[in-house]
């Protein structure tokens, strides 16, 4: 009959016949579909989370997190409404599967505006170059989703979150880039992402929008702002 057969440290394991290997992969797809973003159809949390989690339990390889979070939504979002504001989250979502798939990249869709990208066995260096490259892209690209009187001036007036007129610089996207080397030692999603969040609160207020560490030197960096 036809099937797989199993092997395991080059041992006979067992055989798989085409009707259970038929049945593990569509188990497979309607676990994946049941976690694609329903706006992006990029992976969701639970597979960003997956990610990681095999990130941290090969300690051979190196790997690069990204997280991806837009700068000033909120009052593009009360100005121009939901339905330009997902315009945007897809065009950001095309543009990472446009620079970054051919790379080798893992993409997730956190939610909303934020996304995610791992990238196994690439220079640091090497990562921010391409995530430095898409930050521009976007910025270069959603200007067109503006009047324009507002890309002219290069900002918009809206309210700030306390209900304050103020003016706020067009969408742009700030990364926070997390290299964890080969030998990286051992770690949790949840320490990850404290250090990723450090590493975005420092992206925002970056010239470039992107702040990048590694692992040992953002835990450095933690422990400094803890004390």
């Amino acid at each position: 009959s036809e099937g797989v057969i199993i092997v395991e440290n080059m041992k006979y394991a067992g055989f798989l016949g085409a009707h259970a290997l038929l049945k593990v992969i569509n188990e497979k797809n309607l676990a994946f579909a049941r976690d694609q973003n329903p706006l992006t159809k990029l992976p969701g949390n639970g597979i960003v989370h997956g990610l990681v989690t095999e990130a941290l339990a090969d300690a051979c390889s190196a790997y690069s997190f990204v997280y991806f979070d837009f700068d000033n939504f909120k009052p593009f979002n009360d100005k121009y409404g939901f339905r330009q504001g997902d315009r945007a989250i897809l065009l950001f979502a095309e543009i990472l599967t446009r620079e970054l798939i051919s790379h080798g990249a893992s993409l997730g869709h956190v939610g909303g505006d934020d996304f995610f990208a791992c990238f196994k066995g690439m220079a640091g260096e090497e990562v921010a170059v391409l995530v430095h490259a898409v930050g521009l892209q976007f910025k270069y690209e959603v200007e067109s989703f503006y009047d324009a009187a507002d890309r002219h001036a290069g900002f918009i007036e809206a309210t700030d979150r306390e209900g304050r007129p103020r003016r706020f610089p067009l969408l742009t996207v700030s990364s926070a880039i997390l290299d964890l080397p080969s030998s990286h030692g051992p770690s949790t999603v949840e320490e990850i992402g404290w250090l990723i969040a450090e590493l975005k609160h420092e992206a925002k207020t970056s010239p470039d929008k992107l702040c990048q560490a590694s692992l040992i030197t953002a835990r450095s960096l933690d422990l400094e702002r803890i004390v």
